[in-house]
């Protein structure tokens, strides 16, 4: 909690990344947490989540003689190949589509209450039982619990403020080669996903409208977020 509350400067040159080794447990029954904390501007979940492989990797090639894990690419291969994204008859596309998409997102929805002196950093966690979770693949076996999840995020905001059109923050990941996938940085990109809604739709219903268009944005996924603003 107290390392949470220090910022992490990327003005300075004090290194924007902790790892902790901390043991709660007893003497007789120790209990490890490993505590990891990053600056967004170096790297994204998909590579925080890379690094910690890699790590795990190479201690079990340390101390069993496990295979060594794979390096990781220079961030360099990631940046030539966004420049080819944007000299390519791509970025065009990619720039035509947003164009029209953009001329037609809702509002935003807000379910900010209180300002934000009151805000918390402290997360609230709420627990639903599914019962067995047989519902997950009772009327759709081809959604994932993943996708129903995200569709209920759209369908309660829909619910919550009424509006037919809601928009969604959807990461997508833009790690298109093999440069790409193996390489950590902020590579991540969050783009705008539209739907229209009404009440009748049954959350199956929102999921496969979901679905349908997150594959139209997959395929200019490489546009940034913060073009289609200056744009």
């Amino acid at each position: 909690k107290h390392d949470l509350t220090q910022r992490l400067d990327i003005s300075s040159r004090k290194r924007r990344f902790r790892h902790y080794l901390m043991d709660v447990g007893s003497s007789n029954a120790p209990q490890w947490f490993w505590y990891q904390r990053y600056h967004h501007i170096d790297v994204d979940g998909f590579s925080v989540n890379a690094i910690s492989q890699y790590i795990c990797q190479f201690y079990n090639h340390w101390r069993i003689g496990a295979a060594k894990p794979q390096e990781f690419s220079a961030f360099s291969d990631v940046i030539q190949e966004y420049q080819q994204f944007l000299d390519s008859a791509a970025r065009q596309q990619a720039y035509d589509f947003w164009q029209t998409q953009a001329a037609h997102l809702p509002n935003v929805i807000s379910l900010t209450t209180g300002s934000a002196a009151n805000t918390s950093s402290s997360t609230i966690t709420h627990t639903v039982p599914l019962i067995g979770g047989e519902w997950l693949t009772r009327y759709s076996p081809q959604l994932l619990p993943a996708e129903l999840a995200m569709a209920m995020v759209f369908a309660y905001l829909h619910l919550h403020s009424g509006q037919e059109q809601v928009c969604v923050g959807v990461p997508f990941m833009r790690r298109i080669s093999n440069a790409a996938t193996c390489a950590a940085g902020a590579v991540v990109n969050v783009l705008p996903v539209a739907l229209s809604l009404h009440p009748q739709m049954s959350i199956i219903d929102v999921a496969r409208e979901m679905n349908k268009t997150i594959r139209q944005v997959r395929r200019h996924q490489m546009y940034d977020a913060e073009q289609i603003q200056r744009d």
